[in-house]
C-alpha cells in the first residue's frame, strides 16, 4: 500500500465563481492506495485542478495538492 500524505486544497478562482469549497475533510488520514502504481507515479508531489461545470458554464474550481 502507498499512503497519500500532505494533502491540501484551495479554491482557484478568486471570487469570480459562485461555487466555493468552505471546508473539506479526508478520511482516513493518511489515505492508503491499494495495488501497484507504475514506478514513475509511486512517489512525488502532485497537483490536480478540478472544475465544476453546469450546462457548459464553469461554476467552481479547486486545486488539490498531495504527496506520495
Amino acid at each position: 500500500f502507498l499512503s497519500v500524505n500532505g494533502f491540501s486544497w484551495s479554491n482557484c478562482d478568486g471570487e469570480s465563481l459562485p461555487g466555493k469549497i468552505k471546508s473539506l475533510s479526508i478520511s482516513p488520514d493518511p489515505i492508503s492506495i491499494p495495488g501497484d502504481l507504475p514506478s514513475w507515479l509511486a512517489s512525488g508531489n502532485y497537483r490536480v485542478t478540478g472544475v465544476l461545470m453546469v450546462d457548459n458554464k464553469e461554476i467552481g474550481c479547486a486545486k488539490f495538492t498531495f504527496s506520495l
